[in-house]
């Protein structure tokens, strides 16, 4: 199992916006969880990953290659791509196109665009404004604010069944209405797409969710079961650079 994880907008796992260069989040988590191989991906200019990271490219299109050839090189039986928030809405983008085999997210964004989410009559949220921004950048630049739920209606075939799991905590109502969107999207895409989508609801939770079920443990049995048997080393390259390398830890 290789695991393609996602920061948020914000430093911290519970996806607070306040700022700074977002972390490379879940990196604990994985590790203690048994997994082997993870590509860790931020994106510093907290635009949703729509501009690109590094220096491949300016588009979502780009961040999707760069790991394509990642994948390539590592060679594994099973990718699963993570993310809170921000970086929920690009694991579930990335496993859309990329067919991954899994994604887990929690409180997602599954609309960008912030006149469609006033459409929606989607509650305020606290990143909004950084939506706001994104939105004119995007006028300027020329690239669309993509919600997921076009992403779905966009899937091909494919061979590979993607299984989309999204958890949200019942106290954001925001959060909840989204990820019914991105549900009813599914489960109205044709057969050939070969999707499917779990929404997992948590009582007494807000949108901070991830980060309390970091400290409650939850986290920690999810992402076991994600990695499952983990990410061997037998049959990685000698050039792959894996947690021995990682800094972050």
């Amino acid at each position: 199992t290789l695991v393609i994880a996602f920061a948020g907008a914000d430093a911290a796992l519970a996806g607070r916006v306040k700022g700074g260069v977002p972390s490379r989040e879940f990196s604990t988590s994985l590790r203690r969880a048994g997994a082997g191989a993870a590509i860790f991906v931020r994106d510093t200019l907290r635009c949703w990953y729509l501009r690109g990271v590094g220096d491949d490219g300016h588009d979502f299109a780009s961040v999707v290659d760069a790991l394509r050839r990642e994948v390539a090189a590592v060679r594994p039986t099973r990718v699963v791509t993570l993310g809170c928030s921000m970086g929920g809405y690009a694991a579930l983008r990335a496993a859309i196109e990329m067919g991954a085999d899994a994604a887990i997210a929690f409180a997602p964004q599954v609309v960008l665009e912030p006149d469609e989410r006033r459409r929606l009559a989607l509650p305020p949220m606290v990143y909004d404004h950084l939506l706001e921004g994104v939105a004119n950048a995007g006028e300027a630049e020329g690239f669309a604010l993509t919600s997921l739920v076009a992403c779905v209606a966009e899937r091909g075939r494919r061979a590979t069944r993607t299984e989309l799991e999204v958890h949200v905590g019942e106290q954001c109502t925001g959060d909840c209405a989204e990820a019914e969107l991105l549900a009813a999207a599914v489960a109205a895409a044709e057969p050939e797409a070969n999707l499917a989508c779990t929404v997992v609801r948590h009582p007494d939770r807000g949108h901070r969710l991830a980060g309390e079920m970091r400290e409650s443990g939850e986290l920690h049995e999810l992402l076991r079961r994600a990695v499952g048997d983990g990410a061997a080393e037998q049959g990685l390259p000698e050039s792959y650079v894996g947690f021995d390398g990682c800094d972050d830890f």
